[in-house]
Order: structure tokens, then C-alpha cells, then sequence
């Protein structure tokens, strides 16, 4: 049987791809499925950042939603989204990082959640600072813009989607960790802020679609990063000492 002559063959080998895949094991499915999400967040960044810099694809639907957006406006989802629209700013989310991850470090004396909370942030700032100036996209036309604050400065990717998606997934996470049951709650509920987030960026004119997507892509490409980074850095630990490093799971 062919099964039987790999295990035979590639012992090694298929020990590997079992540990990679362990469910048990925080530094087996979860990074495996944590390096694959950072792998494809970085070719869908790429599919967009290409339509966006040659004008094709999503790029070419940015004009009509914006347009279709902006013939629907009302005045109680303006408000709703310009409200909204902050959870992506680090306007709030600088607090959110330094009011969760002070608890940690002084109500159970652990740096850890604070150093990947203000990673997530720090990270998703300066990803998306580097891009916008290499892309060079200009926002949508100003009248398009409603937002409290009109916006200024290049438009690819959004600042707001990459910060989001970054601290709020990684918020998510670290408190699934912590949770005995219904770990899928702070999941669902960063996702929907997160889509929230990115909507508001589009309703309010600040953004176009595929700036929001590209923000996406590129905060899920670090966010996997970090995590990817925080599960290997477990495993060569245990390594180290021939004991197994306590990694809570994410969910």
C-alpha cells in the first residue's frame, strides 16, 4: 500500500506533518493554521496592492460603490458610522492597549499580553505608514468626505481597517485564551467591530473599498505574524528545556 510504504520511506517526515497538524499542541494545528493565514494575507495584499497600482480589478469597482454609498446616505447611519469609524483610530485604541494590557501586568503580574497587544498596534502603524507614501493613492474627492474629521494624506491601505483588524483580532484572541468555554464570542465580536470599522471608512468617503481590503490583508498578515512568532518562540522553548512551555490556546 502506498500509506504504508511512506510511513516506511518517511518516518520522519510524516511524524513532522502529524506534530504540524496535532490539535493538542499549541505549536501544532494553531501555528500551522496561523503561518498558512499569514501566508495567504500576503498574497491577497499583493492581488489588491497590484489591481490598485495598475488600475484594474477591485480598483475598477471602487468609483461605482463609492458613488452607489453616497446616493444612500442617511442621517442615522452617518451617525452610527462616525462613531463607529473610532475603534479603528489609535485615537482609542492607544488607551485600549495600555488599559488591558496594565490589568494584566497588575492584576496578574503577566507582560506578555501587554507586549503583543502594543506590538499588534505599533506594527500595524508603521506596515501601513510605509505603504501608503510606495503606493501613492489619492483618497476619494473631498466632497465625498463627511467624516467629523476630513481626512488627508494617501488613501491605499486604510490606516483604520490595518490598526482594526491587528489589535482588535488580537484582543480577541488573548481573551479566548483566557475563557473556559464560548471562546468563539470575543472572535465574533472582533470580526463584526472590524467590518464595522472598515464600512464606516467607506460610507463616511475616507476610503475606497480596496483600501479597506488592502487594510485587511495587511493587518492579518501581521496579526498571523505575531502569532506565528509567539507559538514558534513557545516550541523552541520547550526544545530548550525538554518540557513542554505552557501556550494557552486561542480557541
Amino acid at each position: 500500500m502506498p500509506i504504508t510504504w511512506i510511513r516506511e520511506r518517511a518516518h520522519r517526515q510524516v511524524a513532522w506533518v502529524r506534530r504540524r497538524l496535532d490539535p493538542d499542541r499549541p505549536q501544532g494545528l494553531w501555528l500551522t493554521s496561523a503561518v498558512t493565514i499569514t501566508a495567504l494575507c500576503v498574497w491577497a495584499f499583493g492581488m489588491v496592492t497590484q489591481d490598485v497600482v495598475a488600475h484594474d480589478g477591485i480598483a475598477v469597482i471602487d468609483p461605482r460603490l463609492e458613488r452607489f454609498v453616497v446616493m444612500h446616505r442617511t442621517a442615522a447611519a452617518t451617525g452610527l458610522m462616525r462613531s463607529v469609524t473610532w475603534l479603528g483610530s489609535s485615537v482609542v485604541l492607544t488607551p485600549l492597549v495600555l488599559l488591558v494590557g496594565g490589568f494584566f501586568i497588575v492584576r496578574r503580574a503577566d507582560h506578555r499580553p501587554f507586549a503583543m497587544l502594543a506590538a499588534s498596534l505599533l506594527g500595524a502603524v508603521l506596515l501601513s505608514d510605509i505603504v501608503k507614501p510606495l503606493v501613492h493613492r489619492p483618497r476619494p474627492p473631498a466632497r465625498f468626505d463627511i467624516s467629523a474629521h476630513h481626512v488627508t494624506g494617501f488613501s491605499f491601505p486604510s490606516g483604520h481597517a490595518t490598526e482594526a483588524l491587528a489589535v482588535w483580532g488580537m484582543l480577541a484572541l488573548l481573551a479566548a485564551a483566557k475563557m473556559p468555554r464560548r471562546r468563539y464570542v470575543p472572535i465574533v465580536l472582533s470580526i463584526l467591530v472590524v467590518a464595522l470599522v472598515g464600512a464606516s471608512r467607506i460610507y463616511l468617503g475616507a476610503h475606497w473599498l480596496s483600501d479597506v481590503l488592502g487594510g485587511y490583508a495587511l493587518g492579518g498578515m501581521w496579526l498571523g505574524a505575531l502569532v506565528a512568532g509567539m507559538l514558534g518562540r513557545g516550541e523552541r522553548g520547550a526544545g530548550k528545556t525538554g518540557t513542554p512551555k505552557v501556550v494557552e490556546r486561542p480557541g
